[in-house]
Parts: structure tokens; sequence; C-alpha cells
């Protein structure tokens, strides 16, 4: 409320510098109503219970007086509640913006609860200058114990500075770490996402080229229903055909399975029993 009767140059009428001339005067009539103003701003900045009681007051002076009497006064309750929580205060799942408005909303109150005295002499200036960066410097501490151990890195570079650097300049710092950490963060689900494209892809390939042999061969889905027969082995007569041999070893003829025949080394289309055997001479002395 201060700041803005400040800002409307109206503030020395809650502290009585502004004095109400005499009922002669010319300017009685204007102090009167920049009077009345101030004590309407007054009534709409406290609450309706509040300003019901202050309703009746005669000047604006008299109302910051009640007030000021009433809420006022620093309250040791209140200063004990500020700092507890300055003690129990932790990032935990906040922004560092979010964590250090809340820290410095406590200082504030801290800060408005106590009184720092003046001095105007050499050596007590210089002592409450000397006091002044101290209460600063744990604020700068007090900041750093409470991050998430995340920044402990960042926490220990600002730790060596040789002097301490101010509030600002240590949020600025643990900011930027932050800004960081969530760029890397980004790259690396962009970099996952990537991979897993790039195998969903290679399977849709491999899938496309498996129905493409597929419909180029149409004993291709029979096999599969007898290889599982062929490698557990098939007999005919008193002969057992087995195929021991690592899938990479075997020859290229054994990938084919005549389900004719029952035997490896071709496929249906190509079976001699079934078509015939050609005018081969090799085949010809075999059979005669």
């Amino acid at each position: 409320m201060e700041v803005a009767l400040i800002a409307k140059n109206k503030l020395g009428f809650v502290l009585g510098n502004c004095t109400k001339p005499t009922a002669n005067s010319p300017l009685a009539g204007q102090w009167d109503r920049c009077d009345k103003m101030v004590i309407s701003w007054l009534l709409n900045a406290v609450i309706k219970d509040i300003g019901q009681s202050i309703l009746f007051s005669s000047t604006a002076r008299d109302v910051w007086l009640q007030l000021e009497w009433r809420f006022g006064k620093v309250d040791s309750t209140e200063l004990f509640r500020v700092q507890r929580d300055l003690c129990r205060i932790c990032q935990n799942n906040m922004l560092v913006a979010d964590y250090f408005t809340h820290i410095k909303k406590l200082w504030d109150d801290y800060n408005s609860l106590i009184t720092i005295p003046q001095c105007s002499c050499g050596a007590g200036r210089a002592s409450l200058v000397a006091a002044h960066k101290l209460i600063l410097n744990q604020q700068v501490l007090q900041f750093l114990v409470g991050l998430n151990d995340d920044y402990k890195v960042a926490r220990g570079s600002i730790l060596m500075m040789k002097p301490l650097p101010d509030v600002d300049q240590e949020y600025n710092l643990i900011l930027q770490e932050e800004k960081q950490r969530s760029l890397t963060a980004i790259s690396q689900i962009s970099s996952g996402s990537s991979t897993f494209n790039v195998s969903l892809q290679d399977n849709n390939n491999h899938s496309a080229y498996a129905a493409q042999q597929r419909s180029y061969n149409p004993s291709y889905s029979q096999r599969g229903a007898s290889n599982s027969a062929f490698n557990q082995g098939v007999t005919k007569g008193n002969t057992r055909y087995r195929s021991n041999a690592p899938f990479g070893n075997q020859d290229r003829r054994q990938n084919f399975f005549c389900d004719h025949g029952k035997i490896a080394g071709h496929t249906v289309q190509r079976c001699y029993k079934l078509h015939g055997y050609p005018l081969d001479t090799s085949y010809t002395k075999e059979r005669g």
C-alpha cells in the first residue's frame, strides 16, 4: 500500500507530514478531498470486515494508525513460522525458478519482521555493512543447501568462488545448468526415437521381403510347415535323414524340401518321381 501511495504522492497524508490547513485557508477544501480519497483507497485495500471497523475514521492518518496498531506489530509467532520454513525448504520436485521464488519470498518476509539498526558514523556504518554482507552470504549458502543433488557439480563450483557471488548471480548459474540438462534430455529422447524408427523400418523391409519370397515360390509356406519334421528326422525305408549341421554351414540345397518324396534337396516343382526323370545319361544308366 505504501508503494501505491508514494506513486500517487499521497504518503504524507497517512504519515502525518501533510497536516490539515486551517479552516480559513483556501486549501482546506482541496486537502479534505485528497484525504477522503486516501481513506477510500485504504478501505478498498483491506477486507470487508476490517474496512467496517475503520469506516468512521475522520482522517487517513487515523485509519493508518489503527491499522498499524492492530497489524503492524512484530509477532513472534509469525517470525518463528518464517524461520521454520526457511530451515525446512528444499527444491524437491520444483523447478529452479519456482524454488528461488519461494525462498526469496521467505527472505523478504523475514526482513520485514526484523528491524535493522541504522548508523551514520564511520565505525558503526562499517559494522552494519559487514553484517549485511554476512546475511547475504548466508542466503547464498541457504539456497545451495536446498538444491537437489543433481546440481552438486554446479554447487561445488560456486562454493569454490572467492568471494562468493551474490544471490542473483548464483541463481543465474543454477538456471543455466538446468537449461543445459533439459537440452541434453531432449537430445537423448530424439536419438532414441530415431533408433526406434530405423529398427521399425528394417523390420518392415524384412516382412516385405519375406512376403515377396512367398509369392515368388509357392512351396515356401509348405517348407515352413515341414521343416520341423525334417529337422527332427524323417525316416524313409531303413534310412533316416537328419540335418545336424548348423544353419550357416548347410548346403544351399538343404534349404529346399519335397513334400511328395519327403526328402530334402529339391521342391515339388522339380521332383523327378512326380514329373519324370530327365533324358540324362547319368540318370538313364542308374535307372537301367
